[in-house]
């Protein structure tokens, strides 16, 4: 029976002109579910035109999104909502759900509260002052969990993790679009003869991302010299380097391929409290791309084999991990193929559309 679905995501910025990975997961989700129900986005967006099947909530730098959320769902007339990652407008959904009586899904992208008290342990300076209160920080988290309908975990251990709390858990894991990234072509022609392109992936306006970037430059000299290091994505903080380029700002997933299709490898280091998996992985692994990771770089990603379709190292081997195997161009390929066949199997749409809609279909089932 086609139902009526809200997929909400509280975003930072303008919902429409963000690549950060939250954004990229709620539009391949969003994807699916329109394909077999009638479904709704709801984000912080200041767009005017194009918005079907869209309730803005404005300004994008809203502070007021609970309760801009009010009026959104009493008009909205839905069977069911998911709420993508977001514990603040949860609240919201889950008080007026008493009245509307439709069913809540979370979709959870990362054990929230662990990352606060890893972030907390490891660099307290990059957090928000008011999450420094762990007690309140898991109060919220468990609370979503435990108040749901269902919840949907994009990687093992998630779902392990939240399985003491709700019983309705489900691992759909992270997924791109592959017709998308399968269509790109590597164009290793582009790059002078004995060189290699390498390149690091932003937003870096985005927290999560800066790390990769604050490790390339702090390791660059350490690179061969025939290696170009390209920054993707944009990037307000640059420095000056013969070896550099920045992309800048993409307008278009279009854009983002064609950028991918330069280069040769990706390198994606993660934090320390770093517990959630990376999108931008699986998109460089569908693009048959290889890529260079750190273990936080891949973590969350249960069917990878390093070795195989990815290679991990840790921070300090990765440099000299880089410069040695980039030049290996049958290594390269191959792993980029067996990558892509990875994607495919294990976190392309294709992959999970049937179990995700399958758990919608049941969703009336479930008490």
């Amino acid at each position: 029976m086609l139902k009526n679905i809200a997929v909400s995501v509280l975003n930072k910025g303008d919902f429409f002109e963000s690549t950060e990975g939250m954004v990229v997961r709620t539009k391949a989700l969003f994807d699916v579910i329109s394909k077999h129900h009638h479904a709704s986005l709801i984000v912080r967006t200041d767009k005017e035109d194009n918005l079907n099947n869209v309730f803005p909530v404005k300004p994008a730098n809203t502070r007021l999104w609970n309760l801009k959320l009010i009026p959104i769902i009493m008009r909205g007339k839905f069977d069911y909502v998911y709420c993508v990652g977001d514990r603040f407008g949860f609240i919201t959904y889950y008080l007026l759900s008493k009245i509307y009586k439709y069913k809540i899904i979370f979709g959870a992208e990362e054990v929230w509260s662990e990352v606060v008290r890893q972030r907390k342990r490891i660099s307290p300076k990059e957090l928000p002052r008011w999450q420094h209160w762990l007690g309140l920080v898991r109060a919220l988290d468990r609370f979503a969990i435990e108040h749901s309908d269902y919840v949907i975990g994009e990687a093992g251990y998630i779902c392990e993790f939240y399985r003491k709390y709700q019983k309705n858990v489900e691992l759909v894991p992270l997924f791109v679009n592959e017709d998308i990234f399968s269509k790109c072509e590597i164009d290793r022609k582009s790059t002078k003869k004995g060189h290699k392109r390498v390149g690091i992936i932003g937003p870096f306006d985005i927290p999560r991302n800066r790390y990769s970037l604050e490790f390339l430059y702090n390791n660059l000299p350490k690179f061969d010299s025939r290696i170009e290091l390209v920054v993707v994505g944009k990037c307000d903080h640059r420095i000056e380097g013969r070896r550099l380029t920045y992309t800048g700002y993409l307008e278009s997933v279009e854009n983002y391929v064609s950028q991918l299709s330069l280069l040769d490898a990706i390198i994606m280091v993660g934090k320390k409290w770093d517990i959630g998996p990376f999108v931008h992985v699986l998109e460089c692994m569908a693009c048959s791309l290889p890529v260079f990771a750190t273990p936080q770089g891949a973590f969350g990603l249960d069917h990878i084999q390093p070795g195989k379709d990815i290679f991990v190292f840790s921070e300090d081997e990765l440099v000299d991990e880089v410069n040695q195997l980039i030049f290996d161009d049958t290594l390269m390929e191959q792993t980029g193929n067996k990558a892509q066949v990875t994607v495919e199997k294990y976190y392309s749409r294709r992959a999970v559309e049937d179990k995700l809609v399958k758990i919608l279909e049941d969703m009336d089932k479930v008490s």
